[in-house]
């Protein structure tokens, strides 16, 4: 599958998004293959309305087999955003967990356990300042450390 916007501002940027199980040879393509095939399907589509060119640039990442993100995020499923929780998903996903005493063992940080912003860069950093400051706070009110 393959989904493809414009960037806001920048009219002459186009975002394409590879996903299923293809993206592993997805990846292995080069810049003037993948060009043509993107090319190829713009024109197939929308070939009627607009007048698709090749790219001038072409700029990839390797999400895939970056060891650090292995083609992933979160999203929400319709079963996650059901009932009447007090908490969503990503909040119950953030909650560290404790020893009996209450004292912090392990936090959460990550795209994942933000509220608002899962599936994106700034929601992991946000949570990353996030449990930054939970550690603060808590370090800085205890002396049993």
């Amino acid at each position: 599958m393959h989904y493809s916007l414009a960037v806001e501002n920048n009219p002459k940027v186009l975002v394409a998004w590879f996903t299923g199980k293809l993206v592993p040879e997805i990846e292995l393509l080069s810049n003037d293959t993948l060009a043509r095939g993107i090319t190829y399907v713009h024109e197939e589509f929308m070939g009627h309305i607009y007048n698709v060119t090749l790219p001038d640039k072409l700029i990839h990442s390797d999400w895939q087999s970056n060891p650090h993100f292995r083609c992933t995020y979160s999203y929400q499923t319709p079963a996650a955003k059901k009932g009447k929780k007090a908490t969503s998903a990503q909040e119950d996903l953030a909650d560290p967990i404790r020893s009996a005493q209450g004292r912090l063992i392990l936090q959460f940080a990550g795209e994942g356990t933000h509220p608002h912003h899962y599936s994106n860069v700034h929601g992991a950093v946000e949570t990353g300042f996030r449990e930054a400051e939970r550690i603060i706070s808590y370090y800085g009110k205890t002396t049993n450390i």
